[in-house]
């Protein structure tokens, strides 16, 4: 895990971390990169200087650093902090609104009480409009690399040089005018709208509001939409289908020369990897084997998704394979256990599976993993 926070040279000068460099982090990425099959960092949204535009470049470098769990979210305005003061708000222009905090609410000696978060929601350099589409985008985003549900995709498209925030750009753009999708965008537009209050008496009035201060703590709870937005497709099929599609679309229109035949590929071995998705349909093989074109069996390997000379390329065929372990803890889990599973649920059990609901091929150990087994066993 390294916490980067912003990849922009104004921002990290704006927030006192230029005495960090980035330069010696992305270089010890890679000289551990052979110890981990994953590397985590946090990217913060509205930090002072930062705009829509270097918001998505540091995203973007990220993911070109190698980094596959990519977190972070809004700024919490910490009493007693620097950002706290008057002269840091008023530098920067700071504007704050409050959302309840997840997990801290519920009945205190038979009275509702809650937690509330101070959170920036635009600065002199970003609106609040742009954070909301922000907040929009991040939540494809984070389905897409860091719940891993578009691991081969995200591999080929960077090799390729296509951005990945230009691809879901063009998904938010133009979801909306499709029937069914739109559905998900406007749930996504509705849950980020209601999130915020002006100040605590509005959170607090929201809260005597008849069944408000129930549905937050029993199954209509706070839900994170990171995870949410994921949830409601994986629980909504034909939803699941029509972003699919749109996807499709929109790397066609970046990538014009790709082949139909490469991207279709790539998209139904991303759907072939998704274990929760077979569980609910109580198919719960942990292994699977998916053809694919030989085509796409190269790109694989030249984007680095598979390693060269894999067996795939001589069979056509790539075997895929889940964790036991973590099988058997999802089959095992409260949230899912239930014959009608709610959004919550959903939400719950991705969060306590982050990055091991998929299926991925059996690649050789490497030379680094097996010293480090050895050295902890």
């Amino acid at each position: 895990y390294i916490a980067f926070q912003s990849l922009d040279d104004d921002v990290l000068s704006a927030i006192n971390r230029k005495n960090i460099s980035t330069e010696k982090l992305v270089s010890l990425i890679s000289r551990l990169r052979g110890y981990t099959h994953s590397t985590r960092t946090d990217i913060l949204v509205g930090l002072p200087g930062e705009t829509y535009d270097s918001h998505l470049r540091s995203l973007e470098k990220a993911l070109g650093y190698g980094i596959n769990y990519i977190l972070g979210g809004e700024i919490r305005v910490l009493p007693g902090s620097e950002m706290d003061t008057d002269e840091y708000r008023e530098t920067h222009g700071i504007r704050t609104k409050y959302r309840f905090y997840e997990g801290c609410t519920g009945v205190y000696r038979g009275e509702a009480v809650c937690e509330l978060e101070e959170v920036i929601r635009a600065t002199n350099s970003i609106s609040e409009t742009e954070m909301t589409r922000l907040r929009i985008l991040r939540a494809l985003f984070f389905g897409s690399i860091t719940l891993g549900e578009h691991r081969p995709l995200i591999a080929y498209l960077n090799n390729k040089g296509i951005l990945v925030t230009e691809v879901f750009n063009e998904v938010v753009e133009n979801g909306a005018d499709d029937p069914i999708f739109s559905k998900t965008m406007n749930w996504l537009q509705e849950e980020t709208a209601k999130e915020w209050f002006d100040g605590e008496e509005h959170a607090q009035a929201f809260m005597k509001e008849e069944g408000n201060f129930d549905n937050l703590i029993k199954d209509k709870a706070f839900v994170k939409l990171n995870y949410g937005f994921t949830a409601r497709l994986y629980l909504n099929p034909d939803e699941y289908d029509a972003y699919y599609s749109q996807i499709e679309k929109a790397v066609r229109k970046l990538d014009p020369d790709s082949s139909p035949i490469v991207i279709g590929d790539l998209l139904r071995l991303c759907r072939e990897r998704n274990f929760i998705l077979r569980f609910l349909k109580k198919a719960q093989q942990s292994s699977a084997s998916v053809k694919l074109s030989s085509a796409t069996l190269e790109a694989l390997v030249d984007c680095g998704y598979l390693p060269p000379g894999h067996e795939a390329l001589q069979s056509g065929v790539l075997k895929l394979y889940f964790n036991e372990v973590t099988k058997r803890e999802i089959m095992e889990a409260p949230h899912l256990r239930k014959g009608d599973v709610s959004l919550f649920n959903m939400s719950q059990a991705m969060q306590n599976f982050l990055g091991r609901i998929h299926l991925e091929p059996r690649l050789a150990e490497t030379k680094e993993q097996a010293i480090y087994k050895n050295l902890v066993t």
